[in-house]
């Protein structure tokens, strides 16, 4: 892709304070875009910063993209299949409009959001093991999703529209199950890794 590739364009990123929004933010700035950065934390002028430092666009925008959501557990993957349904209805509402609408359903990615199972299996020496479920037997980068949010946002995939793409290391090609992680158990062993280090 060319640093050009976006000239023009104004995306908006939510979560852009960290994981795959940060990376999102610099990967569309070094693209040619302008960026808005939406954030919750405040950790949006730090992304803005280092949009700027990297010669792009970008303003922030203090928000909560999670708002009348709150989603645990059960909720939360209803709502991503929402997201699917939504793509595909909203491509269709948008008809006429050359606005074109697609997701990006991402596998494990290291983000604040995974940040316990990638601590816990980095102190367990099972660092290999994570994304171990597809077939490409790893996890993955928030920029790796972040350029795929360009490629589909960029003109050059212009033709691609009310799809949700997997990028998950093929895991969405089969039917793996992995163990009931204890919440309980990971906890005490980080907290003795913590108390070892600290000692």
């Amino acid at each position: 892709m060319t640093q050009v590739l976006m000239t023009g364009q104004v995306a908006m990123i939510t979560g852009a304070g960290s994981g795959i929004g940060r990376a999102a933010a610099l990967k569309f700035a070094v693209a040619g875009a302008r960026v808005v950065l939406g954030e919750v934390t405040g950790a949006e002028e730090d992304a803005v910063e280092m949009v700027r430092v990297a010669g792009g666009q970008a303003a922030s925008l203090r928000m909560d993209a999670g708002n009348r959501a709150n989603a645990g557990s059960v909720a939360y993957s209803a709502s991503k299949a929402g997201v699917m349904n939504l793509v595909q209805t909203a491509a269709q509402d948008l008809r006429g409009t050359g606005i074109r609408v697609n997701a990006i359903c991402a596998g494990v990615v290291e983000t604040g959001m995974t940040k316990l199972y990638y601590d816990f299996s980095r102190a367990t020496g099972n660092e290999q093991r994570l994304g171990h479920t597809n077939p490409l037997e790893g996890g993955g980068q928030p920029e790796e999703i972040a350029d795929v949010a360009l490629f589909l946002s960029s003109p050059i995939k212009s033709y691609v529209n009310g799809q949700a793409l997997a990028v998950g290391g093929g895991l969405s090609s089969g039917h793996p199950t992995a163990p009931r992680i204890d919440l309980q158990l990971v906890e005490q062993v980080l907290a003795a890794k913590r108390a070892e280090t600290a000692g």
